[in-house]
């Protein structure tokens, strides 16, 4: 078996290949549409690039205001090269989410060896079990959704993973200029994702607790600290906002609904019968109740192999973020690990562990985007789990190997139809689908003076710049997220006290009537109510998206 291994880098490159093929092909289709975080982080990667401020106004900013969420700036500044190289377009924005899904497949080789050389597995198979592990991240349905999305987070993943594979390399060197990049690394991943912010001090900090020993001239932790807080500081400037705070908490498990809590303590105090049950199941205890249960929720066999994250737009639907195959795989590769007691061995299950805690302080849950991380520890812990059980067959290993492969090969195929054929129209809807046909519909249209555009789906302001291109400078001077130029826009639920007044539907357009020089785009519930109450011509059009849901009917104000 080891001896195809001579080969290496010619079989990491075939996966390589088959891990870029299957996330850059159609990268511009599937999904089916920019959702609206994308065309935020490419308008503003565009506004970058033209003006040096973002929509707003503010000049090189480390967060993005954007739609009050306040983006953090890495992936958007990144995001000005390929709309430079590529102009404003889906391409752009999912170019580096692509571009580091593919290049993982080298990183994760990386990643395995260092790990392995912890660890009392045999040289002899360090290639092998690496390999196995790059291949399983190029097939990995966890990790080909969201390198075909413009999430930061799978940026920030990579660049975490390589921080602590190059921490991993300077322990073996002891070259202080590997630690030194490692660090600068690992400062670089917080500028990605909030939820790094949270995992990246715990694994670095992990990392060196499990390694104190073999860190043989400590004044490198000086280095680590100064670096570490003079690079973090403009990012703990900026995030001392009060409104950055607020928001924050929004997503997080303390606004939980505190009377669904309170029905479930009393439902467990029911259940559970028990001297003492009044203390254990304590509203004083209700927010520790509601952690364990996130945290245990994405340890679930039914998230991880069966349904997978219940948002649509995180996964393709019908399987978990692992495959059913991956069970008892994962099952042998833990069972080595905890019977191994190496240093490699507890790092692979200190990073799964805490890579899951920032999915379990936010909501919803389970999440497979904020526990991203996590996934590399599952996969690597795969991988070891492969190698155990062919191992325990030496005489029958191809045998076993072949019946797995046979496995993740109907596993794979399985994804590809689902997530390529089955997902797109499911997700339509949650991807902002319908805008981009409204905007090239309406660009059709000559001859009208105004386009009054519906809130009641998600900001469309943000996708008429995109689709438009429009000049970020003019946009800055005279445009809102209530309009610019031919265009007004709805009022939208994220802004709303009451979310019921977001869109059209209480809006009178009976100003607008008597004159054929305006058209304006209405959800479905606003158009029948605007013709029942204020009224409206009959639709002379209307937008459906890739589902064949109808997003938009266009009429004329009477």
């Amino acid at each position: 078996m080891y001896q195809l291994l001579r080969n290496t880098y010619v079989w990491l490159f075939l996966i390589f290949l088959l891990g870029a093929t299957v996330r850059f092909i159609h990268i511009d289709q599937i999904p089916v549409s920019l959702y609206w975080d994308e065309t935020a982080i490419g308008y503003n990667a565009y506004s970058i690039l033209h003006t040096g401020k973002d929509e707003y106004g503010a000049v090189m900013p480390v967060l993005f205001r954007s739609f009050n969420d306040y983006k953090l700036g890495g992936y958007i500044y990144l995001t000005v090269i390929p709309v430079l190289l590529f102009g404003l377009s889906e391409v752009a924005v999912r170019f580096w989410s692509a571009f580091f899904g593919s290049i993982s497949v080298f990183l994760m080789y990386l990643f395995a060896l260092q790990v392995l050389s912890f660890t009392k597995v045999p040289e002899k198979s360090h290639r092998f079990v690496a390999l196995i592990a790059s291949l399983l991240l190029a097939i990995s349905p966890w990790l080909i959704n969201f390198s075909r999305v413009g999430f930061e987070a799978n940026v920030g993943a990579c660049v975490i993973v390589g921080s602590i594979s190059i921490f991993l390399y300077y322990l073996r060197s002891q070259k202080i200029r590997w630690y030194l990049v490692s660090t600068l690394l690992c400062v670089a991943s917080i500028y990605f994702y909030r939820s790094e912010w949270v995992f990246v001090p715990m694994i670095f900090l992990f990392a060196h607790l499990l390694f104190w020993r073999e860190i043989h001239k400590k004044i490198v932790l000086l280095y680590a600290f100064v670096i570490f807080l003079v690079l973090s500081l403009p990012l703990v400037i900026a995030v001392r906002s009060e409104s950055l705070s607020d928001r924050s908490l929004q997503v997080t498990f303390l606004q939980q609904d505190v009377d669904k809590l309170n029905y479930d303590l009393a439902q467990n105090r029911l259940k559970f019968k028990m001297v003492g049950g009044d203390i254990i199941f304590n509203r004083r205890l209700l927010r520790v109740y509601q952690l364990g249960q996130n945290y245990v929720s994405n340890l679930s066999p039914q998230y991880l192999f069966i349904s997978g994250d219940p948002e649509i737009r995180h996964g393709a639907r019908g399987l978990g973020v692992l495959y059913w195959i991956d069970e008892p795989l994962l099952l042998a590769g833990l069972w080595f690990l905890l019977t191994q007691r190496s240093k490699g061995c507890w790092l692979l299950l200190g990073w799964v562990l805490l890579a899951i805690i920032p999915a379990a302080i936010a909501l919803p849950n389970p999440h497979a985007l904020r526990s991203l991380p996590a996934a590399w520890g599952y996969l690597m812990s795969i991988a070891l789990g492969i190698w155990w059980v062919s191992e325990r067959f030496t005489k029958r290993t191809w045998i076993v190997l072949g019946l797995i492969g046979i496995g993740y090969l109907g596993c794979f195929l399985f994804f590809l139809y689902q997530y390529f054929v089955v997902t797109p129209p499911l997700a339509a809807y949650n991807f902002g689908d319908g805008y981009k046909q409204l905007h090239a519909y309406l660009q059709s249209q000559k001859g009208y003076d105004k386009f009054i555009i519906s809130g009641e789906y998600w900001k469309p302001y943000i996708y008429f710049l995109f689709y438009d291109r429009y000049d970020p400078s003019l946009y800055q001077k005279t445009g809102s997220e209530s309009g610019y130029g031919k265009y007004l826009f709805g009022p939208t639920g994220w802004d709303q006290v009451d979310a019921k007044m977001a869109g059209l539907s209480n809006v009178n357009l009976s100003s607008y009537a008597g004159t054929n020089k305006v058209l304006v785009a209405l959800s479905p519930k606003e158009y029948h109510f605007q013709r029942e109450k204020y009224g409206v011509s009959d639709a002379i059009h209307v937008i459906y998206n890739h589902a064949g849901y109808p997003m938009f009917y266009i009429a004329r104000p009477w």
